[in-house]
């Protein structure tokens, strides 16, 4: 997927270009975004897009009817709490049963060592008319060192055994 600006005044522009895995939703498998470090709408431009179950133009990214923007590299910090949203689609939750996703979180440093990251409290989980379960995760790191690690989330549901998991870089400032 490419991304192209274009200022329309100076004439300059820039381009991002990702490369997207699509996942089978037909099987039964957990299939979860990365692990999204919740920000401030007002602070980034979103544009809207239609789903197949939500034809509206609305951005994926809100708890109901409450937006929010993903940091791109989302800073942690120790003793601090920070909540991260991770969208999931399967297992028991498709099939609109409980109990949620058990979840599991841990830090994973640049040496490949990895430590457990407290949730604060269970998961929010926030259905929503586009079939996808939204994971609200209130994750306070603890004596951490300062550096780059990647954030690991793992979903396992309890109805199906089925399991996901998920991660993305974040720091620990």
């Amino acid at each position: 997927m490419r991304f192209v600006v274009r200022d329309k005044a100076s004439r300059r522009t820039g381009s991002l270009r990702l490369q997207l895995e699509m996942p089978d939703f037909s099987d039964e498998r957990i299939v979860l975004s990365p692990p999204l470090a919740m920000d401030d709408p007002r602070a980034r431009l979103v544009v809207p897009a239609p789903s197949h179950g939500l034809p509206a133009l609305e951005i994926p990214f809100r708890l109901a009817e409450t937006p929010f923007t993903a940091e791109p590299l989302a800073a942690f910090a120790n003793g601090r709490r920070r909540d991260v949203c991770v969208m999931a689609w399967g297992g028991a939750a498709r099939h609109g049963q409980d109990p949620a996703c058990a979840v599991q979180a841990q830090l994973i440093g640049t040496a490949g060592g990895a430590r457990g990251l407290s949730l604060v409290g269970p998961p929010r989980v926030v259905p929503d008319a586009d079939g996808i379960e939204r994971y609200v995760l209130t994750l306070a790191p603890s004596e951490f060192p300062a550096g780059r690690y990647v954030l690991r989330v793992g979903f396992v549901d309890p109805v199906s055994g089925a399991t996901g998991r998920s991660e993305i870089p974040v720091r620990i400032e």
